[in-house]
Order: structure tokens, then sequence, then C-alpha cells
């Protein structure tokens, strides 16, 4: 009795005939033999040799990372190298990922002539395709498959993407192994999820000047998340400048704002906890007064929006907004109204002096 490949072969020779039996070691762990089935296989001519020779390989793109709200792309190359043709082929693909992730996949497989092919399964974060080709495989011939895999934006930074491609035939003969080579018959790829948010700042001012010292000023902020991915507890900023007395604010949906005390200046803070997903945007409104105490010539203001989600272009993130402010003019009368005002002054020199005289007996 020898041992071979985790299997125990038992050899009779009875007469000038050979049999073999090929027998799995179940339900034993012995040596480190291990298996869960016990079988018996005949009629094995000796110098008999596997007629198969399959093999798959496998490549994503982009590699080794792609970013969340992307596209992944699998090519996974088939052949055979041994005998003309293959009774039937199975090749059958593993998407593994992020239970959440898998739910929002887009999938598409697009498959060579001659194979059938269909989605196996989904479920608890597999995504299966198998395909088959009765027609079998020429020897040297190389079959192509293009997975493509839509990353929703919501997947999480750092998720790893596994994908396994595994070719095997359909039918085997009665003797083992099926393949020449077993070790080439799978192909594994892993890809890195990462996480991108193009946040866009914009700032208004109104009126946008020059106003009058004390006036009223708005400002208005914006921020949008350009994507890919979604956009991590978004923040607002701004800064009111010494001289502004903030007077009150309101805030889009869901957001949260830290304020000065009103008439100061300093920091305005507005956060938006959670996701943004792509398209996605947030306001704030601010009003302040425009030196109300003392003229200050200009107000310059500083606004900009951050999340805790990596932003590939931090150009567009603030905004700068320059409001002039001059003081209030002195009444100035019109040529009437010095008229009416010198018959005023007239009338009243006359009155002064009527009152003034003496009275006579």
């Amino acid at each position: 009795m020898t041992k071979r490949d985790g299997w125990m072969r038992v050899s009779l020779e009875m007469g000038a005939g050979l049999f073999v039996v090929i027998a799995s070691a179940a339900l034993f762990n012995l040596g480190g033999w291990s298996g869960t089935w016990f079988r018996l296989e005949a009629a094995e001519a000796a110098g008999v040799t596997p007629p198969y020779d399959l093999s798959v390989t496998k490549v994503a793109d982009p590699s080794p990372e792609v970013i969340a709200g992307a596209v992944l792309t699998y090519t996974v190359k088939v052949s055979n190298a041994v005998t003309s043709t293959i009774p039937t082929d199975y090749i059958k693909l593993t998407d593994v990922l992020d239970p959440g992730a898998a739910g929002g996949l887009l999938r598409s497989l697009t498959a060579p002539a001659g194979w059938d092919c269909g989605e196996q399964g989904n479920g608890g974060g597999v995504v299966e395709f198998g395909c088959s080709n009765p027609d079998g495989l020429a020897v040297g011939e190389m079959d192509t498959f293009t997975l493509v895999l839509s990353i929703p934006p919501s997947v999480a930074n750092n998720t790893v993407i596994t994908n396994t491609a595994t070719v095997m035939p359909g039918t085997c003969p009665m003797y083992e192994p099926c393949d020449l080579d077993p070790s080439n018959d799978s192909a594994v790829v892993t890809t890195t999820v990462k996480t991108q948010a193009d946040l866009v700042f914009d700032k208004t001012a109104e009126p946008q000047g020059p106003i009058f010292q004390g006036t009223p000023l708005t400002y208005t902020l914006m921020v949008t998340n350009n994507g890919p991915s979604d956009a991590q507890d978004v923040k607002i900023s701004d800064i009111i400048p010494n001289g502004a007395g903030f007077v009150f604010h309101t805030v889009s949906s869901g957001g949260t704002c830290v304020t000065p005390a009103p008439g100061a200046s300093g920091p305005v803070v507005c956060t938006w906890p959670g996701p943004t997903p792509p398209g996605g945007m947030h306001s704030v409104v601010i009003v302040v007064q425009a030196c109300k105490e003392a003229p200050c010539g200009e107000l310059t203001n500083v606004g900009s929006s951050s999340s805790s989600t990596s932003d590939p272009n931090g150009s567009n993130d603030s905004e700068t907004v320059e409001t002039q402010v001059v003081p209030v003019p002195a009444p100035v009368l019109s040529p009437l109204g010095v008229l009416f005002a010198v018959l005023i002054l007239f009338g009243l020199g006359g009155w002064a002096l009527h009152r003034r005289r003496p009275v006579q007996n």
C-alpha cells in the first residue's frame, strides 16, 4: 500500500490483469490524511495519464486599488493545453466583497461564443457567476471573459474585494486526477477600495457692496459633493471678521452649527454627520451687521468646506468674499430745501426781534 496525494491506493494483482482500488480516507484523520467520502475506482490501465490540462488567469483593472463609485473590470482567460477537445468545460467566477457593498453592484459579464453564462448566486456578500461550454476547447485555444463591477459610492474605505476564478471540466473520467496540473486551475485577485470625494465650495454676499456702515450683510455658503465616493461628515466653516457682528443663521436639513454670541465675531462651524452621496448639497445662511460700532473700510470673510473623506482637489474647497463698507453720509439739502431753511431762519429771527422789542405804555 502506498500514499499518493491524500489517497490510499490498494493494488491487487490477479493473474495477468491489474486491478486498482483507490480509496478516500473518509471520516478519518490519519497522519494528516483527511476526506469526506470513500470511493473505489477500477479499470485504470497502466500508464494512463490525465487527458486535460486546463488553466485560468485573471487580472483586475485598475489594480491594486479602485475608487468607490468607479468601475472595476476583471479579465479572465481560460485555455487548454492537452486534448483536442473537452466534452464539457465549466468556469466559475466568485466575487467576494463586503455584504453591504455587494447588494448595490451593477454587474455585466461578456463571454466568448459557445459559452452559456449566468449568475449562480448572490448571498452573504458572495456573488457567483457560472459559465459552461458543451463543445469544449481545442488544444491551444484560449477564451477570454470580461466581468465588470460598478463599485457603489457607499463602499467603506479599505474594503478588500477578493475575486476567484476557477476552471474545471464538466465531466470526469473514471480515474483521478482529471487535470494534468491542478495548480493552474484557479486564479485569485484582490483589490482594495479607496474613497475620494471632491467637495466644491461656493460663497456669495448680499448686498455685494459697497454698503453703509451698520447695514445687515447676508452670506450664503454652499458645498456640493462631486464624488465619486460618499463624503463622510461634511463640514462648512466661516470666520466672521472683526468689526462685523453675528446676527443669526439658518442651516439646511441635517446640519448643526456652532456660532459666536449675537453681536460678536468669530467662527461659524456647521456639520452634517454621516455620508453625503455624490451630487448631495448642504448650505448655511449667515447674517451679520457690518461695522456697527466703528468704521472698518472693508470686511474680508473666508469660508471653506471639508470632510473626513480624502479630497482629490483641494483648490475648490474655500472662497473669500470682500465687501467695501463706507460711512453713513451726512444729510444733504436740495436747493429748494435750502430756500425753505433760509425762510424758516428769517421767520424765526423776525419773531425773536419782535419778542425783544420794548413794550410802550
